[in-house]
């Protein structure tokens, strides 16, 4: 996934506001977003089996960006996807599951992971230290740490919040 702009418990009825992007290569082969039998919904990566964003209808949420390091190319045998599908299905809070996650961040090609339930959305990458709860506000997140001000992440959060703020959204 390349682009997320995101409105987090700031708004009088919605607790989480979304637009994203996923941007992957043409040979990388996926699914549509479907209902899993463990009960979340999201798109599924065909070639390592886990997904890159989703929801489940208990309220937890999760989603991956790449971390863009084309120069230091290297192989992992752990898949990203995985992190975004195993916290979705199962029931360890999200700063539990986190901090779980950054003793082995290293295990992985570079990212940034957000989970979230009712109750907190939490920032982790791989490419920085520590675990991040992200109070309620506006952010963007794209191929690298959250807030990095490219212009696509900027125009992305400039047009999500004139659209909160006109509520010309239909969820």
């Amino acid at each position: 996934m390349c682009l997320l702009a995101f409105n987090w418990n700031k708004h009088p009825e919605y607790k989480l506001i979304l637009v994203a992007n996923r941007d992957e290569f043409f040979e990388r082969p996926s699914a549509p977003l479907q209902q899993w039998e463990s009960g979340f919904y999201a798109g599924k990566d065909l070639r390592a089996g886990g997904t890159w964003l989703g929801i489940h209808p208990n309220g937890r949420f999760a989603a991956i960006t790449n971390f863009r390091d084309l120069k230091n190319k290297q192989e992992f045998s752990k898949s990203r996807g995985d992190l975004v599908k195993n916290f979705l299905e199962g029931e360890m809070d999200p700063q539990s599951y986190m901090e779980e996650i950054e003793k082995e961040k290293m295990e992985y090609e570079g990212f940034n992971l957000l989970v979230a339930d009712q109750e907190g959305l939490y920032y982790l990458s791989n490419k920085v230290e520590g675990v991040r709860q992200l109070s309620p506000g506006l952010y963007g997140l794209s191929n690298a740490v959250v807030e990095t001000p490219w212009p696509k992440l900027i125009k992305a959060k400039e047009n999500l919040a004139k659209h909160i703020a006109a509520d010309s959204f239909d969820p």
